[in-house]
């Protein structure tokens, strides 16, 4: 963008006339007070649109009990469908408050989230659900493309960050904590490195589309910062220390295939390794795709995509062969350097400023993490901290001076995409059916248990008397979430963690009690389905998805008061042995 410096450097060097200047200075003040406005008015629309849906949110979530199911599915789905309406109108109908409808949009996506998640407490289900995650970004995912979202783009790649979080969080404890299957401290960052190379490689593809750029650049650019940060994370040396401590077999031998018989043997074993797999097959395809067809026109695209299947395969390598050598430590760390170099000359070969601001700031962490690790020992703290500010600040100056040097020199006025409207209204129809596709069909499964499922009574036991409430739920654990196979019929005795099981159930004084322990559901049985969490001995720990109660706010303190009373759950189970609560009872009487 030409700025007051550019001017008068032109005037100077009497390229133009001093009226020429004027006129110019007048142009560029109005086009930074437009742009000002433009963000002012963004920035509190945006605002503002958060504010109504948290309040939204929160009227509901604060009278979650004392409103009736219909109700509130009505006003979740109609504060979503409305402010996403009222966004499409006002930005691409009406044409009049464009910035206002684009947060009415992106708010409409969040909406669309918030609603899920308060749905599914609406039936007790845990809100840390990765499956409730993946419905919202299936859901949000098709406005990036419809309305060419930015923002929209960052909120799909946060709950892609959140998913993978979650999905992680769902199988690698167990395999952690509960059986040492996997005790390896380099498998969350290789999976988000993954993640990474996945999110810049279909980024790439984007490029196709002339119409996709900018969203191409926001996927390409998240892809990156991601694979640095874990690149980053993974130059250290503890990490691998951690790794070996957990695996002394490997110390007779440099390399070693990994032992993943254990790891495979565990159904949340396996649904890791399935998604490094895949991963690494779409990471490695996309990037084939994109350097045979070059959608970017850029003399650098093969190096890209060399680059992303060398970070993939090195990833691959490190999941699957254990070394007691430094030989990962110096692989991502020479990785990581090279790409810090290769950002900062792609960005000024390409002409993009925020290659280099990315290459730049990189190199920054990691000369000071490099500096920690050399120097830490060998000179005293204060010489350390002394020393290393000189040279952070010294290396400072000098990075912000050229990346001024170069943003003045590369930094060209912004391009518009221009958007066709002529099929905005279908699309926009479409989405809003598949949107109420995906809420109304989980109402409809969760009201459909309810309404044809046969009525039992559980015991529960407190998890902790102490704590029984955190936030607005109750915590509650069954006498039938532990059992053991030798008091039990048992259909095998070799269940592994994350195995799903059916429990039978019978009728004694009035309660439901586990009679019979199934690797499958048995025809005409009235079974409950669960997940194996852990098994120590003989002992299962189950867990069947209505371990969370939820109550109105500020209501928990009241409910604590009565845990030395008889707590009982009213459950509704399917035919397939699907189970939801229906009501919480204390001696009996349902809590209001």
């Amino acid at each position: 963008m030409i700025d007051k410096n550019q001017i008068e450097q032109w005037l100077h060097e009497n390229l133009i006339t001093q009226e020429q200047a004027k006129k110019m200075l007048l142009d560029v003040m109005q086009k930074k007070q437009e742009t000002t406005s433009n963000k002012i008015t963004i920035a509190i629309s945006t605002i503002g649109s958060l504010f109504l849906g948290i309040g939204a949110i929160l009227f509901v979530a604060s009278n979650w009990q004392l409103i009736p199911n219909v109700i509130k599915a009505s006003l979740l789905i109609g504060s979503t469908f409305g402010t996403y309406a009222v966004g499409y109108l006002l930005k691409y109908k009406l044409q009049n408050l464009p910035k206002v409808g684009a947060s009415l949009l992106f708010l409409g996506s969040l909406l669309f989230g918030t609603s899920i998640f308060l749905i599914a407490q609406m039936y007790h289900v845990n809100a840390n659900n990765h499956t409730l995650v993946l419905s919202w970004l299936i859901g949000v995912l098709p406005l990036v493309y419809a309305f060419l979202s930015i923002p929209i783009a960052l909120l799909s790649i946060f709950l892609s960050y959140l998913w993978v979080g979650l999905f992680l969080h769902h199988n690698y404890i167990s395999l952690y904590w509960y059986h040492g299957a996997y005790n390896d401290a380099t498998l969350i960052p290789i999976l988000y490195v993954l993640l990474g190379v996945f999110l810049f490689s279909l980024g790439s593809l984007h490029y196709f589309f002339n119409k996709l750029k900018n969203i191409a650049q926001i996927y390409r650019l998240a892809g990156i910062n991601t694979i640095m940060f874990c690149l980053f994370f993974l130059s250290f040396r503890f990490i691998y220390a951690i790794n070996l401590l957990g695996y002394p077999e490997y110390a007779a031998s440099s390399f070693s295939i990994r032992f993943l018989s254990s790891f495979l043997s565990l159904p949340a074993g396996k649904m890791l390794f399935i998604w490094i797999i895949l991963c690494s097959i779409f990471n490695i395809l996309f990037s084939v795709i994109s350097s045979i067809y070059n959608p970017s026109k850029s003399k650098f695209n093969i190096l890209e995509s060399i680059l992303s299947v060398t970070i993939t395969l090195s990833a691959l390598l490190c999941f699957f062969v254990v070394t007691t050598t430094s030989f990962y430590l110096l692989l991502f760390n020479f990785i990581l350097l090279n790409l810090i170099f290769l950002l900062i000359i792609f960005g000024y070969r390409k002409e993009d400023i925020r290659l280099i601001n990315v290459g730049m700031l990189w190199l920054a962490a990691f000369i000071a993490a490099r500096y920690f690790d050399f120097f830490w020992n060998f000179l005293s703290r204060s010489l350390f901290f002394i020393i290393g500010g000189l040279i952070l600040v010294f290396c400072g100056i000098i990075l912000e001076r050229k990346r001024r040097e170069l943003k003045n020199e590369l930094e060209q006025p912004s391009k518009h995409t221009t958007i066709d409207l002529s099929r905005k209204k279908y699309i926009f129809i479409l989405l809003g059916f598949f949107w109420l596709a995906i809420i109304g069909g989980y109402i409809v499964i969760k009201e459909h248990i309810l309404r044809t499922g046969q009525e039992v009574i559980l015991k529960t036991v407190p998890v902790d008397p102490r704590d029984l409430f955190r936030g607005d739920y109750v915590i509650l654990k069954y006498p039938i979430s532990t059992i053991n196979m030798k008091t039990l019929p048992t259909e095998k005795n070799d269940f592994n963690v994350g195995d799903h099981i059916f429990v039978e159930l019978s009728i004694k004084d009035d309660y439901a009690e586990a009679s019979r322990i199934n690797a499958s559901h048995k025809k005409d049985t009235l079974a409950i389905q669960g997940t194996v969490k852990d098994i120590v001995g003989n002992q299962l720990y189950i867990e069947y998805g209505i371990e969370s109660y939820f109550v109105p706010e500020n209501k928990g303190k009241e409910i604590e008061r009565m845990v030395g009373k008889n707590i009982d759950v009213r459950a509704m189970i399917s035919k397939s042995g699907k189970a939801i609560i229906k009501t919480l009872l204390i001696d009996g009487k349902e809590i209001t």
